[in-house]
C-alpha cells in the first residue's frame, strides 16, 4: 500500500465517497460487535446476521462494498478507451489484486492462526475484481446481461448439481439450529467445492464451509458487474440528473426480481445467492442515488462531506481496524468469571453499567469514532492510502 498526498480530482462525486465511507463504518461496526448474543436477544436483533436465510442491515454491508467497487471502477478507468490501454494497465491491476489477496491471507493468519484460512473478505473482493476486469469495456446493457447470466449459472449449480454428499437444492429448506445449519452448509455444492479445492482445514474455522468461499466468487463478480454498469451510467450523467430515473427504475427492477424469486431461491448471504445479490445491489444503488441527490445534483450543497474522508481511505481503515482488534487480544482483564482478553475484556468492564447489548454497541461505536478521526486527520494532510 502507498500513501499519497493529493487533491480531490475534478468532477469527483461526493456521493460515491460518502456511500463508501458509510459502508466501511458499518463494516467496522458490524464486524467487531462484542456480544452478538446480547444484541440478538433484545431490540437490536436487526444488527445481527440471520442464522441462515434472511436479510438484515448487516447483510447489506459487504455486498455494498463489492457493488461500490464496481461503481468506482467505472469512474477510475474512464481513461482506458481501448483494449491496448487495458492490456498496458493489466500488470498494475494484477499486482494490486495479488496484494489485496495477500493482505487478506495475512489478516486470516493474525485472526485465526494456522492452518491458514485461504478465503475471506479481501480475497473475495480481489477475485471478483479479477473476473470483472476483462469485461470493463462492455456497454452497461451487456454488463447487466452478463451479470444475470452468471447469477443464473450460480443458481443452477446450487439448485441442481449433485456431487459427493451434496443434496441438490436441499439448502433451500429453512434451518434454525446450529446443527441443522451446519448440515445444510455441508450439503451444498459450495461447501463441496471448498472442501475439495481448499481443504477442510483451510475453510472458515475448519468447518468444511467458507462463507467467502469459491462458488460465491461467481455471484460476487456478477454483483461487481452490476455496480460497473450502474457506475458507467452515472459517470455519463455529467451531473445533469437525466439518468437518475433510469437508474432508480433499474434498482426497483432488481429489488422486485430478488423478492419475487426468493421463495425458490432464498436470500442467503452465506451462499451469496442470486436473490441476495439483486436485493443488496438494489439497496446500495438506492443509497447512492439518494446521496447523489443530497450532495451532487445541480443546486445541492455537499451535505455529506463529513463521510468523504472515511470513504477515501476505506480499505486502509478496514484493514487497520482488523489489525487493532487482533492487537487488543493481548489486553488482559481478570474478573470473577475468569481471565479475558481483547474486546471481550473491554465488554466485561462496561457490561455492569450498560448491559451486554449496551456494552457491545458502545464498543462498536467507539471504534467507528476512532477510525473516523484517523480518516479526518489523514484527509487534512491530503494523505490517501491506496494499493
Amino acid at each position: 500500500m502507498t500513501a499519497k498526498a493529493q487533491t480531490s480530482k475534478p468532477g469527483r462525486l461526493v456521493s460515491i465517497d460518502a456511500v463508501r465511507g458509510l459502508t466501511v463504518l458499518l463494516m467496522i461496526f458490524m464486524d467487531h460487535t462484542a456480544n452478538a448474543t446480547a444484541l440478538a436477544a433484545g431490540p437490536f436483533a436487526f444488527l445481527v446476521h440471520p442464522h441462515w436465510h434472511g436479510f438484515k442491515l448487516p447483510d447489506s454491508v459487504f455486498p455494498a462494498f463489492i457493488f461500490i467497487a464496481g461503481v468506482s471502477m467505472a469512474f477510475s478507468t474512464r481513461g482506458l478507451t481501448s483494449w491496448a490501454e487495458m492490456r498496458k494497465a493489466a500488470p498494475t491491476l494484477l499486482r494490486r489484486i495479488a496484494l489485496l489477496f495477500a493482505l487478506g491471507l495475512a489478516l486470516n493468519w493474525a485472526k485465526y492462526g494456522l492452518p491458514l484460512r485461504y478465503m475471506g473478505v479481501l480475497q473475495r473482493i480481489a477475485l471478483a475484481t479479477l473476473v470483472a476486469w476483462p469485461l470493463l469495456r462492455l456497454r452497461p446493457r451487456t454488463l447487466v446481461a452478463t451479470a444475470l447470466a452468471m447469477l443464473a449459472v450460480h443458481t443452477a449449480l446450487l439448485l441442481w448439481v449433485p456431487a459427493g454428499s451434496v443434496t441438490p437444492g436441499g439448502w433451500v429448506a429453512a434451518a434454525s439450529t446450529p446443527e441443522t445449519i451446519a448440515v445444510a452448509k455441508h450439503a451444498t455444492i459450495a461447501g463441496w467445492l471448498d472442501r475439495g479445492l481448499l481443504g477442510v482445514a483451510h475453510t472458515y474455522k475448519g468447518s468444511g464451509f467458507d462463507p467467502e468461499g469459491l462458488l460465491g466468487v461467481l455471484s460476487s463478480a456478477a454483483q461487481m458487474l452490476l455496480g460497473l454498469a450502474f457506475g458507467k451510467l452515472l459517470a455519463g450523467d455529467a451531473r445533469s440528473g437525466e439518468r437518475l430515473p433510469a437508474l432508480a427504475a433499474g434498482c426497483a427492477a432488481m429489488l422486485a426480481a430478488g423478492l419475487a424469486l426468493s421463495p425458490w431461491v432464498p436470500l442467503n448471504k452465506y451462499l451469496w445467492t442470486s436473490t441476495f445479490v439483486l436485493v443488496s445491489s438494489a439497496a446500495c444503488g438506492v443509497a447512492i442515488l439518494a446521496f447523489y441527490l443530497a450532495a451532487d445534483a445541480p443546486g445541492r450543497t455537499k451535505l455529506l462531506g463529513w463521510l468523504v474522508p472515511t470513504g477515501r481511505n476505506a480499505l486502509a481503515l478496514y484493514i487497520a481496524s482488523n489489525v487493532l482488534i487482533v492487537g487488543l487480544r493481548y489486553l488482559p482483564f481478570t474478573a470473577e468469571a475468569g481471565r479475558f482478553h481483547g474486546i471481550e475484556a473491554l465488554g466485561r468492564i462496561l457490561e455492569p453499567a450498560l448491559g451486554g447489548a449496551g456494552a457491545s454497541l458502545a464498543l462498536s461505536a467507539a471504534q467507528c469514532a476512532l477510525w473516523m478521526a484517523v480518516a479526518w486527520a489523514l484527509d487534512r494532510k491530503r494523505v490517501y492510502i491506496k494499493l
